[in-house]
């Protein structure tokens, strides 16, 4: 089958322009590729409605005319009482195929391609008109280059025929590219994030002056089903959402980005929200957006920093607990059922804490009867009962110190919501990324943030970075995404020896049996095609301040170089040590920031690893890899517990391996044994 995109169209369009866009959708040629012109507000004169490249051929421009029988006999001087008119019939849609190809081939810096664009067919379809009566008016088969149809060229295959001989004369990739930029400029990438490769690798890549775009399937889950200005309540869509996932580096960030912006653009009337878990990944996407369009119509948000904003003016104020705080607390609120507790039953507890509210289980009753998805450890209903018992002297310890933790101010946040005590502002579209991280409760806050039965919700998510919040399914959640689902296999951003570490790295600890969710781990195909690049480092010291001095060292030693600071990003395990890796910088001349500020500043990032999903960078340096491996041989917690923690881990290092797009350097302190799937890796003094 042929490509077209977007596809399918959403909304209503001229009869005219349906029937060739049908006939395009019947072509069975596989070499065929068509994209429509898209309608966006403000645009100037109209132009070319298709543009088709046959591979091996060339390419070609189409225009319909929705000319019918009446106006063609009053435009050709056929009808009893009228004149003919000035202007022939279809010249204003062939003068829009000249006007288009006379402007791409005069580009600056265009010359050669320039040469071929001018080869490029151009095609006036007259869908309501039959074929005798255009050649009766047009006799020859093209003028000035552009040819005249009537609806029979439009019949089977024929008509993939016809494409072909109007595309003509071959043109150069560089041709078709520069064609394709000037035709749908939504879907071109700049090369400032198009990849992380080439920001590191210096010299000029073959082909480097041609234009990126996205490929075939990002771009159809970019366009599937967009809503247009004036269509847009003509469309029905009952609540829809949509997925797209795939394997780390595949677009999946940079897709979710396009549709946001493509969107906002053919319906500026519309409210769009993006949201994300994080303050790092929203500032990276936000200034992304920046480079692609800005339409202002977007707001930018965490799921929190919307909370927050949504819930003021609704009376209540409370002081956000630390974690260390809240360990004290639920020492405290759980020691009347429990007595002493050990630290890993307090991580237990809150962890359980969360889930509750995570779910929107706050109450006795619903917390008895719900089922613990992927919770590791089993509990009877006396044992909930304790359990529910140690929450409500939890709840009891935080209202006495005024306070609350994150997750209870979500489930506040919806019972407010569901009161309907808070109201929410609408939108139109809602863009979700790194949706695995978000809980249930939130989406059904979010949910009611769409407006009415036309709202759209779009998720990028990965469940082999991470994992459903809480381990819920998609329809616990309350959506239906059977057959709205889109799969990216290509990463564009790791060398082939990152995507091999980081995929061995997994499969060593998890087993596609173990794992109930879809595994995106790159095929060897997949792996094979990607570029080679160096070995990953892995660098064996004493302890977690030699990590960090050997971090440095290597960093200071990259920039010294001629590398620039700005393409490493350095992950490290936990708020506190990355703190103190900000510090260390302090005393060199590299400049270092904090990933998850906003800021014009250069410099190294700085990230905590769970704030990084999203991000990428060059050069990925991460530190405290085995602090976070030696959490799972604390013989105090239950074997389940054991198990549900490498599962976790497992994700989060391999979500941070591939950050990387050139090289992965992975610091390793400690008495804890390295793994055998890291002790392949090189292990050197110097990584660069």
């Amino acid at each position: 089958m042929s490509r077209i995109f977007p596809d399918p169209l959403q909304g209503r369009f001229p009869p005219g322009f349906a029937k060739v866009y049908r006939s395009f959708k019947g072509l069975s040629d596989e070499k065929i590729v068509v994209w429509v012109s898209l309608p966006f507000a403000g645009e100037a004169a109209k132009g070319p409605d298709f543009l088709v490249v046959v591979e091996g051929s060339g390419a070609c421009l189409v225009a319909v005319s929705e000319m019918h029988e009446a106006g063609w006999e009053e435009a050709t001087g056929q009808s009893l009482f009228g004149q003919k008119r000035e202007e022939e019939p279809g010249s204003q849609e062939a003068g829009g195929i000249r006007r288009f190809l006379e402007i791409a081939r005069g580009k600056e810096g265009r010359e050669e391609e320039g040469k071929e664009i001018s080869h490029v067919g151009g095609a006036v379809v007259f869908p309501n008109i039959a074929e005798a009566e255009v050649r009766a008016f047009y006799p020859r088969e093209s003028v000035g280059g552009i040819h005249f149809w009537g609806r029979e060229r439009l019949g089977g295959e024929g008509f993939g025929g016809e494409l072909r001989r109007v595309a003509g004369g071959e043109i150069g990739a560089e041709a078709v590219a520069f064609l394709r930029s000037d035709f749908t400029p939504e879907s071109v990438v700049p090369r400032s994030f198009s990849s992380s490769r080439r920001r590191l690798f210096r010299g000029k890549e073959k082909g480097e002056e041609k234009p990126l775009f996205l490929d075939y399937d990002q771009e159809d889950w970019t366009k599937r089903k967009l809503q247009l200005s004036e269509e847009g309540e003509e469309v029905v869509v009952d609540g829809e959402a949509a997925l797209v996932t795939g394997v780390a580096g595949s677009g999946k960030s940079l897709v979710l980005l396009f549709r946001a912006c493509v969107q906002a653009r053919l319906a500026p009337a519309s409210r769009s929200l993006v949201l994300t878990h994080n303050k790092a990944l929203k500032n990276e996407l936000q200034s992304r957006f920046g480079e692609i369009g800005n339409p202002q119509n977007v707001r930018w948000a965490t799921f929190y920093s919307w909370l927050l904003e949504e819930m003021e003016g609704w009376g209540w104020v409370a002081k956000m607990v630390s974690y260390g705080e809240r360990d004290e607390l639920v020492r405290k609120g759980a020691r009347l059922v429990y007595g002493k507790l050990k630290p890993s039953q307090v991580e237990f507890l809150s962890e359980e804490f969360d889930w509750m509210q995570d779910s929107g289980l706050g109450r006795e009753g619903e917390y008895l009867v719900a089922e613990r998805f992927g919770r590791g450890v089993k509990l009877g209903v006396e044992e909930r009962k304790k359990v529910f018992s140690a929450y409500r002297g939890y709840r009891e310890e935080l209202a006495a110190v005024g306070g609350e933790d994150w997750s209870g101010l979500a489930l506040r946040f919806w019972r407010g919501i569901e009161a309907g005590k808070i109201g929410l502002k609408r939108y139109d579209f809602i863009y979700i990324d790194e949706a695995q991280f978000f809980a249930p409760v939130w989406f059904r806050a979010i949910k009611k943030a769409l407006k009415g039965k036309e709202g759209k919700i779009f998720f990028a998510a990965d469940p082999t970075q991470g994992f459903l919040k809480r381990r819920q399914s998609w329809a616990a959640c309350g959506f239906d995404l059977r057959g709205r689902s889109t799969r990216l296999r290509k990463s564009y951003r790791n060398t082939k020896e990152i995507l091999e570490f980081a995929a061995r790295f997994y499969r060593s600890r998890i087993g596609a049996a173990e794992d109930g969710d879809e595994i995106n781990l790159p095929g060897e195909d997949e792996i094979e095609s990607a570029p080679n690049g160096a070995e990953p480092h892995v660098f064996v010291v004493p302890g977690t301040a030699d990590e960090i001095r050997c971090v440095v060292r290597e960093v200071v030693r990259f920039c010294s170089r001629g590398g620039d600071a700005g393409d490493v990003l350095i992950l490290a395990a936990g708020k506190v040590l990355a703190g103190t890796v900000l510090d260390f910088f302090v005393r060199t001349k590299v400049p270092a920031r904090d990933a998850k500020k906003a800021g014009e500043e250069k410099g190294v990032r700085v990230c905590g690893l769970d704030a990084a999903t999203g991000l990428e960078a060059p050069v990925v340096f991460l530190v405290g890899a085995a602090s976070i491996l030696e959490e799972e041989e604390d013989w105090t917690r239950k074997e389940e517990q054991r198990k549900e923690l490498k599962r976790d881990n497992t994700k989060r290092l391999y979500m941070g391996f591939t950050r990387a797009a050139c090289h992965l350097v992975v610091t390793w302190s400690g008495e804890m044994r390295l793994p055998a799937c890291m002790s392949a890796a090189t292990n050197c003094e110097e990584s660069f």
